[in-house]
C-alpha cells in the first residue's frame, strides 16, 4: 500500500505573494499497545494562493489522516505546518479549535468513491427497498 498521492502542482514558495500552505516532512505515528504506526510520513507540498489541491489514493493509505493534520485535529508527531505564514503546526490541537484560521473539511461521502465493487451492488439491491 502507497500513501496518499499529491494531484496539483507542488510549486515554490518564492512565487510572489508567498505560499498559502506549506506543509513540511508531514508525519504522523500512531501508538497502539506496545507497538507503533506510521500512518504518513514525511509529507511536504506547497500551495500558492488560487491553486487547488487533491489527495488520491488507496482506501487506507492516509489521506483522511493527512487532512487532519493540516486541519489540526489530529496532531503531528513531525513535520511543519505553516498557513498563511504563520506556523499553525506550532499551535497544540485544542487551543487551535477556536484559531481564528479554524475551517472545517468536506468529508467525502461514503459511496462517491472510485472503488465502486461495494456501493454498486448495495445500490442496487438497496435502491428498490428504499423506493418500496
Amino acid at each position: 500500500m502507497t500513501g496518499p498521492v499529491v494531484s496539483g502542482p507542488v510549486v515554490s514558495s518564492t512565487a510572489a505573494g508567498g505560499a498559502l500552505l506549506e506543509i513540511g516532512g508531514l508525519t504522523v505515528t500512531i501508538r497502539s499497545g506496545p507497538g507503533a504506526l506510521t500512518a504518513v510520513r514525511g509529507i511536504d507540498l506547497t500551495l500558492q494562493r488560487g491553486e487547488s489541491l487533491g489527495l488520491v489514493g488507496e482506501s487506507g493509505c492516509g489521506k483522511s489522516t493527512t487532512s487532519s493534520m493540516v486541519m489540526r485535529v489530529l496532531e503531528p508527531s513531525a513535520g511543519s505546518i505553516r498557513f498563511d505564514g504563520e506556523d499553525i503546526g506550532a499551535i497544540p490541537v485544542k487551543a487551535f479549535a477556536r484559531h481564528p484560521t479554524r475551517r472545517s473539511g468536506t468529508k467525502q461521502p461514503p459511496c462517491s468513491h472510485q472503488t465502486i465493487a461495494w456501493c454498486l451492488p448495495t445500490r442496487i439491491i438497496l435502491g428498490p427497498l428504499a423506493v418500496g
